[in-house]
């Protein structure tokens, strides 16, 4: 989900940026890494290309070579400095008043993008040790292990082509001009195995090249793809900061099916939805992503994002029997083929005592989302790094699937989580899903994958959007019971725990989703007070998107006699024992600060 909120950089007063970065495990060295470092016998070199300053035809066939190489190991990572939106180092300059220094400000010293971030991490952990090389110099090193070239005329045009046929053939992509750059200036060879343009006089003149070029992939080359997952690419916002073309090495190392491609359509729709000009709700896009994602195996991955929104490209997705991943942040197979340290994973700290619930409002910190590969590879937008976190508990969002195909990089969040850090599942328990899309009878399969998504991630806790439609289906209390999770947080209009009939699971409701990022932290601090003034305890609210320092802002503010945060675990155990005192209660916003008697069992809406 491309929620900005999350990704806005907080101010933390009057505290050194390098004493704090180097307590959360982020080193301040003077320069981001040693470009001309020796290749350990141990350890595995790197070569490193800077993005910056690249077209837009050289970062392509760039990002291309790297799947190729990368599926050797971590042996390439493509350097984004200012060409990634995710990979950034932004501050934010409501939360920095002139003259206060932040350690935001202190990182940006020491690094120009994240990415010069994970380089100078990974050399001084011993992990990897880097190089940096030219492109040109890349591409003579890994020549050898290229089938030839695939040429094209436009990378909007032929991305459907060019870049799935790159993982399939081990070719790599380039247009004459990049040629010329790479191969003929080198006095290199590489032959021309497939040429793109070659379609464009057989292609039907009614359609766009676009549409054509996909048509003629799935007719000709998915057959020979992979069916573990996928990439969408989308050049959200229209902006090349936000090209999910970063993911493509990701398909190329996988061999996946690469698609760019409308998920508009009548069955995804809703009221707010525009008809396309030409084609209103009938676009030819529909049928070729259904031909694409219908032949993965169930509930595979689609890495990147889709126009013309979240919803249509979600639910179209969850329709096909697969799961979305956002992506947009790039080096994807190099972040896979990183090892991990460590065994299995696990959740770090000792759960605290659960003891007796007490006449107090128990809140829930929770960050948001966290089903997206950036939020794992750019430091939980850099509020991993935050001077607040490890003060008070905080639970982070990362989607189990992340755990699996990325261990090396989870393995990181793993060694430096503090006793107070927790990590539940997002947003659906596998995958980014709109669970109430899916077939009647794909419903409890899906339900058993979050099953097995939950113990890889050792959290039983997720956070579940869009699953109401389950309700009216009478499969929502089957469907929880099925992930054996222990608690679960949904979005509604209103705030109680609601209990599974089935087992007693806890669903605990809360509207204050999404809301801490509109006030101030001073003021959500008074509202939430006035707000619950009424309520006796024992009662849980869960305090949906934020970051360490604004959650420690507003929990300052809070009465300590009467709001304790905790970690998810132990709130949710806690409203298991508090089942007599509080089931059957909810509150609205408009009750004054008073708890109403709640609807029948079941009745409730989860968003």
């Amino acid at each position: 989900m491309e929620t900005i909120q999350s990704c806005k950089l907080i101010l933390a007063a009057s505290v050194c940026a390098c004493q704090i970065v180097m307590a959360h495990g982020i080193g301040c060295a003077a320069s981001p890494a040693n470009n001309n470092a020796k290749q350990s016998s141990r350890v595995p070199l790197v070569y490193t290309v800077n993005l910056t300053g690249m077209s837009a035809d050289e970062r392509f066939t760039a990002i291309c070579l790297q799947g190729i190489a990368n599926r050797k190991g971590p042996r390439v990572y493509l350097n984004p400095g200012d060409t990634v939106r995710w990979m950034q180092l932004p501050i934010d300059k409501a939360s920095n008043p002139a003259g206060s220094a932040t350690w935001a400000a202190e990182i940006s010293t020491h690094y120009k993008s994240i990415g010069d971030y994970w380089i100078d991490d990974l050399t001084k952990r011993g992990i990897c040790t880097f190089q940096t090389v030219s492109l040109s110099d890349l591409f003579i090193k890994l020549s050898p292990e290229l089938s030839g070239r695939i040429a094209y005329g436009s990378v909007d045009d032929d991305i459907s082509i060019a870049a799935t046929m790159a993982g399939v053939k081990s070719a790599l992509p380039m247009t004459d001009v990049v040629y010329a750059q790479l191969v003929a200036n080198n006095k290199s060879s590489l032959k021309t195995i497939f040429d793109v343009r070659s379609l464009y006089a057989k292609y039907d003149p009614a359609a766009s090249k676009r549409i054509s070029a996909h048509q003629w992939m799935v007719d000709n080359v998915i057959k020979d793809c992979g069916t573990t997952g996928a990439i969408s690419r989308n050049k959200t916002y229209g902006l090349d900061l936000h090209d999910t073309i970063v993911d493509v090495d990701m398909g190329v190392e996988h061999k996946w099916a690469t698609f760019d491609l409308n998920y508009l359509s009548e069955q995804t729709r809703n009221e707010r939805d525009k008809p396309d000009p030409k084609f209103g709700f009938a676009l030819p896009d529909a049928p070729l992503i259904d031909k694409v994602l219908k032949r993965l195996k169930p509930f595979s991955p689609v890495y990147g994002w889709g126009s013309p929104d979240e919803n249509n490209t979600c639910r179209r997705i969850t329709m096909d029997n697969c799961v979305l991943i956002c992506g947009g942040c790039g080096n994807g197979s190099f972040y896979a083929a990183l090892p991990r340290a460590g065994g299995k994973f696990r959740q770090p700290g000792a759960t605290q005592a659960i003891g007796t619930p007490e006449k107090k409002i128990y809140v829930a910190f929770m960050t948001n989302e966290g089903d997206t590969i950036k939020n794992a590879a750019n430091l939980q937008c850099l509020t991993w790094a935050q001077p607040e976190r490890g003060t008070l508990p905080v639970n982070w969002g990362v989607d189990p699937l992340i755990y699996r195909d990325f261990p090396g990089l989870m393995g990181y969040y793993m060694a430096t989580a503090t006793p107070n850090d927790y990590f539940f599942a997002a947003t659906a328990g596998w995958g980014y899903t709109h669970p109430e899309r899916l077939p009647d009878d794909r419903v409890l399969p899906y339900a058993d994958q979050v099953r097995a998504g939950l113990d890889l991630a050792k959290t039983p806790i997720i956070d579940i959007w869009w699953a109401g439609g389950l309700r009216a289906k009478n499969l929502f209390f089957p469907f929880l019971n099925h992930t054996d999770a222990k608690g679960l947080t949904a979005w509604s209009d209103h705030q109680g725990v609601e209990y599974s009939p089935i087992d007693g699971t806890p669903i605990i409701h809360s509207n204050y989703y999404y809301t801490l990022d509109k006030q101030t932290p001073e003021q959500f601090a008074a509202k939430m007070t006035t707000d619950l003034s009424g309520i006796k305890g024992p009662w849980f609210v869960v305090v949906y998107g934020g970051t360490p320092y604004k959650f420690a802002q507003v929990a300052q503010r809070l009465s300590v006699s009467r709001f304790e945060p905790v970690k998810l675990d132990r709130f949710f155990e806690l409203a298991r024992k508090a089942r007599p005192e509080i089931e059957g209660k909810i509150w609205k916003p408009a009750n004054a600060g008073k708890p109403e008697a709640a609807p029948g069992a079941g009745d409730a809406q989860t968003k």
